[in-house]
């Protein structure tokens, strides 16, 4: 009896041309989605499987005795393991595969070897690939025998071979190079769907005004095709679609459905990221507590210990916050957000001390980072002002920004200290101030909508709200709530208390991006209106 969940191995090449070792991973990919299409168990999601497999390679360089199948088996969390191998046959290629049940290595399936020439390389794919998926549905539930009908057709070698780059490309983060390779398979296969959807979420990740306009225009020129999705890509185009229309409980709902059809991996991290920003934190720790942070897809993935880091935060659990920072500091030195939200924990929690020892052992970092020593302080300050701490917070913000002006005598220009700059100026009352720098990074950068949106904030402040207003019209289409938060704002400076509470209502169901940072970031603005009681039932206590 076949159980899950099922992992896919890419296949080996046993030809001697390098060349074709992309032929291996396109197999593990299509028979992986094939097996995800049947339903009868839980399959890790390539990307999973690839990642794993890559440890167990360079593993296996250094010398390492060790067992591929068990490996991947291990690293993954899979009971049964589908592995392969391709050869040369004269002309041909020839494509055999085993199923395998790791607990006692027995081999459940073994279907014929299919054959094909070199130009057909996706037909003997497609062939082998039914084959499998016809086993394993028969040993697992005798109604799935014709599930092979549900998987999507191959992609052709050409558009896989693009796929593959922009998939490595998009594991690593580099999600701007990715998007022209992605791009390119959808060209060479205008059916090859799961292209675009993975450069829309690339898309999505820079988060530009430019990058989410180019995200829509994708979404909308697929819509059309959806009947032709397997149930993962709908849902997939469901999730991205629910974001860019600010629907944060469609895009919740998406992800969530979309989990369920794999294991633990990059779609089930995306249901925990979506639950911050419609304000559930206890559901971002259930899903994220149920994942292995250490296995598969999430093995290397530093966003994980940073959701659960703001999960923590939004119930204030500040010594559980700051456990999850302080495993992202030491499991990743080179992610400087690591240290601020170390520092945020520490401010949070008055844990005064802590803070300054660790603020001080940030001198030795380099200061040109968007996360910088400085950024550090005006987090901080931010997080004990609005924690009890009001000396401590504004003193801790008046050093950041002694420092970020330092560093920009020394660096003029460099845009991210004129950013936290400016967030200091704010948060220390200096409007007019404020209103400078964000002007001109605005109008430097239009791309950039938060840098017109904390110009507005500054506006209002210097007592022009219509103007602030009016600078909200346009460029927020794709803004998961902020603009809305931003509005709440505002009408909070004008002293229209019961608007505030309700636009923040709207923002959080929008899916609002920033909520773990926005009790303290949004400080000056909101505590005028702490005084009204529905306040602290919308922001300040009891977050789902």
């Amino acid at each position: 009896m076949i159980t899950g969940p099922i992992a896919v191995a890419a296949f080996r090449n046993e030809t001697d041309d390098p060349s074709l070792d992309v032929v291996g991973r396109l197999a593990g990919d299509w028979i992986s989605e094939g097996l995800v299409q049947t339903g009868v168990a839980s399959v890790v999601p390539w990307p999973s499987s690839l990642e794993a497999a890559e440890s167990v390679r360079a593993a296996r360089i250094e010398g390492s005795p060790i067992d591929p199948v068990a490996a991947l088996a291990a690293a993954t969390g899979a009971a049964t393991v589908v592995t392969g191998s391709f050869y040369d046959v004269g002309d041909e290629l020839r494509f055999q595969a085993e199923v395998i049940d790791v607990r006692d290595g027995s081999v459940v399936s073994a279907p014929e070897a299919i054959s094909a020439p070199r130009d057909s390389i996706e037909v003997a794919i497609r062939q082998l690939r039914d084959r499998l998926m016809g086993s394993i549905a028969m040993a697992t539930d005798s109604r799935l025998a014709s599930a092979p009908g549900l998987a999507r057709r191959p992609p052709t070698f050409a558009a896989y071979k693009a796929f593959d780059r922009g998939l490595e490309l998009y594991l690593s983060g580099e999600y701007t190079r990715a998007i022209p390779e992605l791009f390119q398979a959808f060209e060479l296969d205008p059916e090859f769907y799961d292209a675009p959807l993975l450069a829309s979420t690339n898309l999505t990740n820079i988060g530009t005004r430019d990058a989410l306009e180019r995200a829509d225009s994708v979404l909308t020129i697929l819509e059309p095709k959806r009947s032709s999705f397997t149930r993962l890509q709908d849902l997939r185009w469901q999730y991205l679609r629910a974001r860019l229309d600010s629907d944060g409980s469609a895009a919740l709902q998406a992800a969530i459905r979309a989990s369920e059809l794999t294991s633990a991996s990059r779609t089930s991290y995306n249901s925990a990221h979506a639950a911050l920003g419609v304000r559930r934190p206890r559901l971002t720790i259930e899903l994220l507590e149920s994942m292995d942070p250490d296995t598969g897809a999430l093995q290397g993935w530093a966003h994980y210990w940073t959701v659960l880091a703001h999960g923590y935060h939004l119930l204030n659990d500040f010594d559980s916050e700051l456990d999850a920072a302080r495993s992202l500091r030491s499991r990743f030195p080179d992610r400087r957000i690591g240290g601020v939200l170390e520092a945020r924990a520490l401010a949070s929690a008055g844990r005064l001390e802590e803070l300054e020892a660790l603020i001080t052992r940030m001198d030795a970092l380099s200061p040109e980072t968007y996360w910088s020593q400085g950024a550090a302080m005006v987090v901080a300050g931010e997080e004990l002002r609005a924690h009890g701490y009001p000396a401590e917070g504004v003193d801790m913000l008046r050093r950041g920004r002694e420092w970020l002006e330092s560093r920009l005598s020394e660096t003029p220009g460099y845009r991210q200290h004129r950013y936290w700059l400016g967030t200091a100026m704010y948060d220390l009352e200096d409007w007019t101030g404020s209103e400078e720098v964000f002007e001109e990074l605005a109008a430097e950068f239009p791309e950039r909508i938060a840098y017109r949106g904390l110009h507005a904030l500054s506006l209002a402040r210097t007592g022009d709200p219509v103007a602030a207003v009016e600078l909200l019209d346009e460029g927020f289409e794709y803004s998961l709530g902020e603009r809305t938060a931003l509005l709440a704002r505002i009408a909070a400076i004008e002293g229209d208390p019961a608007r505030a509470v309700s636009l923040l209502s709207v923002a959080f169901q929008q899916g609002l991006d920033g909520t773990p940072w926005l009790h303290a970031s949004a400080w000056p603005d909101l505590r005028l209106m702490e005084s009204d009681p529905r306040f602290e039932a919308v922001l300040g206590g009891g977050p789902e």
